[in-house]
């Protein structure tokens, strides 16, 4: 059985990208940790009845899925630099400012702790899609630790690798090549506030982030080489990245769905206001009767 490791940026993030296959593989008898990066609001003491409450919710969540659950206590984006406060200027970002290259250091050697100490057969890292600054950095961290003989695995964050063609954005993004294609029919340009997500329209605070949003997005959609988006392999540093789907039956999708709705104070606004919205939404990753999540595993 394999031991895994598993980092999320966010109290919530593995929980909404990974949480089918989390259940699927406890019940295989696999040990899976879960590390959360971004678990506290610094110095804004107003905030700390909320984190507390947060932190919990993932503890919770992340049993239900039978993981085990660790926050390294990193001061999330918005309570260190107070310019991070919409969607237009959360998102996409797909290189570190200087003034965090020193936090992306801290980071990884905190998750080089939990691998000494877990020892894990794999670890899991975000893949960043949609450059949110936490998930950027956070993959960065990974990059620092690639010489590690613990095989390297991104998972694309949900709800962000909705966004038709978002995924293959961050690729290019952040420097890769496409190697082998998986069909030569492109994804259509939608524009971003047009996509029918109800995170994309309740994380846009008004109509300069609405307009900031969009004109960001469009800019990295035209930023892309022309070519297709459903690209199954990428060459990144002189590493080979192979799409990896993982699809588990349905009732583990439940098992997620469950989890994703201890989350009280996220989902809604994630999702809508009904609990039975979070299945509506995600339901869009079925397919024959299986859930999918997507992955990439260094070769």
């Amino acid at each position: 059985m394999k031991t895994i490791l598993i980092i999320s940026p966010h109290l919530d993030d593995a929980v909404l990208s990974c949480g089918a296959t989390i259940a699927a593989l406890h019940t295989q008898g696999h040990h899976i940790t879960t590390a959360t990066v971004f678990t506290h609001p610094g110095t804004a003491t107003d905030k700390h009845t909320h984190y507390s409450q947060r932190r919990q919710q993932d503890e919770q969540a992340l049993a239900l899925l039978g993981a085990a659950c660790i926050h390294l206590g990193f001061v999330d984006a918005p309570f260190r630099h107070t310019t991070w406060n919409s969607f237009s200027t959360l998102l996409f970002h797909h290189h570190t400012p200087p003034h965090q290259l020193q936090l992306v250091q801290d980071i990884a050697a905190a998750i080089n702790t939990l691998i000494q100490q877990l020892q894990p057969h794999e670890v899991w890292y975000p893949l960043g899609v949609g450059g949110h600054i936490d998930h950027h950095l956070v993959w960065h961290s990974s990059t620092l630790l690639n010489h590690l003989p613990t095989q390297h695995v991104f998972y694309e964050e949900c709800p962000y690798a909705m966004v038709p063609g978002w995924a293959a954005i961050r690729w290019n993004s952040i420097g890769a090549k496409a190697i082998t294609y998986g069909t030569d029919t492109p994804v259509p340009y939608s524009p971003l506030t047009q996509i029918p997500l109800p995170f994309i329209h309740n994380y846009i605070t008004n109509a300069h982030d609405k307009q900031a949003s969009l004109a960001a997005f469009n800019k990295e959609w035209q930023a892309q080489p022309p070519q297709p988006f459903t690209v199954t392999q990428w060459q990144l540093n002189g590493r080979l990245y192979t799409q990896s789907p993982s699809c588990v039956p349905t009732t583990f999708f439940q098992q997620q769905c469950k989890a994703i709705a201890c989350y009280t104070t996220e989902w809604p606004a994630l999702f809508g206001p009904q609990e039975q919205h979070i299945a509506e939404t995600l339901s869009q990753n079925i397919h024959n009767h299986q859930y999918c999540g997507q992955y990439w595993y260094k070769n």
